[in-house]
C-alpha cells in the first residue's frame, strides 16, 4: 500500500525577506467567536498596507455572509475580508505574508493575489485538501492533489510534478508514505518513508518533524516533536513537550507549532516564542 503525502518542504536557493513595512507589532485579534451583530471587517480592495501575519475563519452566532470569508489580520491588526475566497475551502499564505492562494468561491479554480500588489491571477488548476504550499521565497507554489503541480507564480506557468516507480514497502512495514519536496535550485524530488509517517519536510528535505501519539491506559499522550532522518526514516531525536501539531518549519533549525497557540520551536534549544496567535482555523502568514 502506498501513502502518498503531496506535503512540500520548499527550498529556495536563498531565501531573504525584506520587509516593507516597519511599524510597530501590535497584540494579535484572536480568531474568537464574533457575534453576529458585530461590524465585519471590510472586503479586501487594492493592496494590504502591511505583511499578513494570519489569516483565520471567523466564528459567528449565526450564518452572516461575512462568517463565511476568510478574515486576514495585518501586522498592525487591521483586518480585511478576502475577497472570493470561502473559509470553508483551503488557503494558503506566502511566509512573508504578501501572497494567498486559494479556491475561487464560484469556480473553484486556483487563485494566487499578491496582496502587496493588490492584483490576483487565475490558473487551471482545483486545489482542495490539503492546502497548497508556497516556497519560503513565496515564488513556487505546490498544489496538493492526486495528480500535483507547481504553479511558478512569478512566471505564471504550471507544470506537474515528476511522477516515478511504486514503492515497495520495506521489510516491517506495510505502507510507505511520499514527500514532494523542492531541491537546490527548484528541482523537484520525490522523498519516500517507511510507514505512516505524518510530519513535516524541513527545507533542505533533510529531517521530517512529526507529532507521535502514545496510547495509554488513561490518555493519549504526545512526548514532543519526533526528528527523523528523510533519507533513512531513521528516528533521530525528540523535542520534548507536549505540542499539538507542525504547522510549518521556519528555517531549517526553528518550527512554527501550534502548543497553547501558535509558537516558535527552536530545535536546538527546545525554547519557545509565543506568537500571540490563538484559535482552530488558523493560516500563519509572516510571523517576523
Amino acid at each position: 500500500m502506498r501513502v502518498v503525502l503531496a506535503v512540500a518542504a520548499l527550498l529556495a536557493a536563498v531565501w531573504v525577506v525584506l520587509p516593507s513595512w516597519t511599524a510597530d507589532r501590535p497584540a494579535f485579534v484572536r480568531a474568537s467567536p464574533t457575534p453576529s451583530a458585530a461590524p465585519a471587517p471590510p472586503e479586501l480592495r487594492g493592496r494590504v498596507t502591511g505583511p499578513v501575519r494570519y489569516a483565520y475563519r471567523p466564528e459567528c452566532d449565526e450564518e452572516v455572509p461575512a462568517c463565511e470569508r476568510w478574515v486576514l489580520v495585518s501586522a498592525r491588526g487591521e483586518r480585511w475580508l478576502l475577497p472570493d475566497a470561502l473559509s470553508e475551502d483551503v488557503l494558503a499564505l506566502s511566509r512573508d505574508g504578501t501572497r494567498a492562494a486559494y479556491p475561487h468561491r464560484k469556480t473553484g479554480r486556483l487563485v494566487v493575489a499578491d496582496l502587496a500588489a493588490g492584483t490576483a491571477r487565475t490558473y487551471p488548476v482545483r486545489p482542495s485538501f490539503p492546502a497548497p504550499e508556497f516556497s519560503p521565497d513565496g515564488r513556487r507554489l505546490l498544489v496538493p492533489g492526486d495528480h500535483p503541480v507547481v504553479v511558478d507564480v512569478d512566471r505564471g506557468t504550471v507544470r506537474r510534478t515528476p511522477g516515478g516507480p511504486e514503492p515497495v514497502p520495506p521489510p516491517g512495514h506495510v505502507t510507505t508514505t511520499t514527500y514532494l519536496a523542492y531541491a537546490e535550485g527548484g528541482a523537484i524530488r520525490r522523498v519516500t518513508l517507511p510507514g505512516n509517517l505524518v510530519g513535516k519536510l524541513s527545507p533542505s528535505g533533510r529531517l521530517l518533524a512529526t507529532v507521535p501519539r502514545e496510547v495509554t491506559p488513561e490518555e493519549v499522550v504526545t512526548p514532543g516533536v519526533l526528528l527523523v532522518d528523510a533519507a533513512t526514516g531513521r528516528s533521530l531525536r525528540t523535542i520534548p513537550g507536549p505540542v499539538q501539531e507542525v504547522v510549518r518549519w521556519e528555517s531549517e533549525s526553528a518550527l512554527i507549532v501550534r502548543k497553547d497557540g501558535y509558537q516558535v520551536l527552536d530545535v536546538n534549544t527546545g525554547g519557545l516564542r509565543p506568537l500571540g496567535i490563538d484559535g482552530d482555523g488558523v493560516v500563519v502568514g509572516a510571523v517576523g
